[in-house]
C-alpha cells in the first residue's frame, strides 16, 4: 500500500500539512480506500470460491471462508485467492483487474486542535519584576490513533 499525504508537488488535491488536520484527511481516505478494496476482495473470491460474498470474512489480513466452497470448484484452505486472472478462474464481468483504490476525503469542517495554557505568576509590585512560579500547558488530543 502506498499513501501520499502533505505533498502538494504529487497529490492532485492538497491544501498543505497544517492544524493537525493530515490523519483527518490522509487517514479518512485510506479507510475509504481500504474497505473498497475489501469489497472487491469479498467480490472476486466469491466468484472464485463460487460461494455467496456473505459467507466470506475479512479478519486481520486473510480473506476465508466461513463454509467450504463446493466440490466442483473446491480450492485448498491453503490457497490465496489471487487478485490476477487465472486460467478457469476469471473476474466476474464488468470487474476490472487488481485490488487498487484510490479515494479522495473531503470535509467541509475544519480540523483544529485545542490547547489551554496557564501560567501562575509572582508580580512584585515595587519593581515590576515577574517570576513565573508555574507553568501548565494542556492539550485536547481528542480520540488517539495508536498503532
Amino acid at each position: 500500500m502506498r499513501v501520499i499525504s502533505g505533498d502538494t508537488a504529487v497529490v492532485p488535491v492538497g491544501l498543505g500539512g497544517f492544524a493537525s488536520r493530515q490523519l483527518v484527511t490522509a487517514g479518512s481516505s485510506v479507510l475509504l480506500a481500504a474497505r473498497a478494496v475489501a469489497r472487491k476482495a469479498k467480490k472476486l473470491a466469491s466468484h472464485v470460491l463460487e460461494v455467496a460474498e456473505d459467507d466470506l470474512e475479512l479478519a486481520d489480513g486473510p480473506l476465508a471462508g466461513r463454509r467450504r466452497a463446493p466440490a466442483r470448484r473446491a480450492l485448498s484452505a491453503s490457497s490465496p485467492v489471487s487478485c490476477r486472472a487465472r486460467p478457469g478462474y476469471g473476474f466476474p464481468p464488468g470487474m476490472e483487474p487488481g485490488l487498487a483504490e484510490s479515494c479522495h476525503f473531503r470535509t467541509d469542517a475544519l480540523a483544529y486542535a485545542n490547547a489551554c495554557h496557564a501560567a501562575e505568576v509572582e508580580v512584585d509590585v515595587e519593581t515590576g519584576e515577574v517570576r513565573i512560579l508555574r507553568y501548565v500547558a494542556l492539550q485536547d488530543s481528542g480520540t488517539l490513533v495508536i498503532r
